[in-house]
């Protein structure tokens, strides 16, 4: 009798000891599951790093650079990305980058941000998403002469669609829309140079004289306004993105005067919006969204005349979020990015399954 209490009980000990090694086993196993994926896939952190996500919003071994290193931790970051394997693209969402800005408030005053300013990017990127007419003369090829493969495709490409859209009951109040936040109390700062202030206004000049158009200029609330244009136009500070979402929505048509600006995210938020692009044809990165179901160009104050009247006349028959989501938004930009990674990283990465990618 005691002989087989005593075997029973061995038996029960036999398997507690197996289960409590197996369940070691399986702890240790999802801990170095937990570390891979932490080091593989990190998260949370800043720009100029930018994540890449499928169709599922599951991260990918996708990291993009979307502007130059401000500092050194931020090269220790991207050599633990190209350590753990990422496919590492340049993506143009800053100025002229990979160029050094033209925009002259752009002052690097800290020694680590200077030392990154002069940069060759071409070397630590394995592609670049650009946003320009004539990428061959932004993006050149690496130390090695590698050709650098490129993609027509912007931040600006993945706007949400579901969030801003038209609102026909809302009625519209302005003309047009001009957006120029305040950076400092002279109102000329890095933000006015980029958003090309000093033709604004002498659009808006034109605008308000010879077509009596009203206008709402976000951002420029207390700065100096064209001469005799003060009746005609609201001003606003900051807003915030739903109150901006109903300034789209209260007006007409957008201008968008700006050169050094790569990935104007206010452009696509607008059409989204269904609002008519005038734009300056000069800009880096924006040009492709206009067609002429969508807007018109115009380079400066002189051939303004011709571009705003175009919308004028025809704003009834414009159809800019058709043209955009027709050609854009996550789905289209996604296909089209999953079809260029595909192509030049199949080995790095599998996309068999996945619909498109996206920002």
């Amino acid at each position: 009798m005691n002989m087989n209490m005593n075997m029973n009980r061995n038996r029960i000990l036999i398997i507690i000891t197996i289960m409590i090694i197996i369940l070691v086993f399986m702890v240790l196993y999802m801990q170095k599951i937990a570390v891979e994926h932490f080091y593989a896939i990190p998260t949370g952190h800043e720009r100029p790093f930018v994540n890449v996500y499928d169709n599922d919003r599951n991260q990918l071994k996708i990291v993009l650079l979307s502007h130059p290193f401000t500092r050194d931790s931020s090269y220790e970051q991207y050599k633990q990305y190209k350590k753990d394997g990422f496919i590492i693209l340049g993506i143009s969402s800053y100025n002229e980058f990979p160029l050094i800005t033209s925009n002259k408030h752009d002052v690097l005053n800290n020694p680590e941000e200077k030392a990154w300013k002069n940069y060759n990017y071409m070397t630590v990127v394995d592609g670049w998403l650009h946003c320009f007419r004539d990428p061959g003369k932004y993006i050149k090829n690496n130390n090695a002469n590698k050709k650098i493969p490129k993609l027509l495709l912007s931040e600006s490409d993945f706007c949400n669609t579901d969030v801003y859209k038209p609102d026909t009951k809302i009625k519209k109040q302005y003309d047009f829309i001009y957006i120029c936040p305040k950076d400092n109390d002279k109102c000329d700062g890095w933000v006015a140079t980029n958003k090309n202030w000093e033709l604004a206004q002498k659009c808006i000049k034109i605008m308000c004289q010879n077509y009596k158009l009203k206008g709402i200029l976000v951002g420029r609330k207390e700065c100096k306004l064209p001469e005799d244009c003060a009746a005609l136009l609201t001003t606003t500070g900051f807003l915030s993105q739903e109150k901006l979402i109903r300034a789209y929505r209260e007006s007409k048509f957008i201008l968008l005067p700006n050169i050094t600006d790569a990935s104007p995210r206010i452009l696509t938020e607008a059409m989204n919006c269904d609002l008519p692009l005038l734009v300056n044809y000069n800009i880096v990165g924006g040009w492709k969204y206009v067609d002429t179901t969508s807007g018109a160009f115009f380079t400066n104050e002189h051939d303004l005349k011709k571009g705003l009247e175009y919308i004028l006349t025809n704003y009834q028959h414009l159809t800019p979020r058709k043209y955009y989501t027709e050609n854009y938004g996550a789905e289209n930009s996604g296909v089209k990015f999953k079809k260029f990674i595909m192509k030049h990283y199949n080995e790095k990465i599998d996309l068999y399954k996945t619909r498109y990618i996206t920002l």
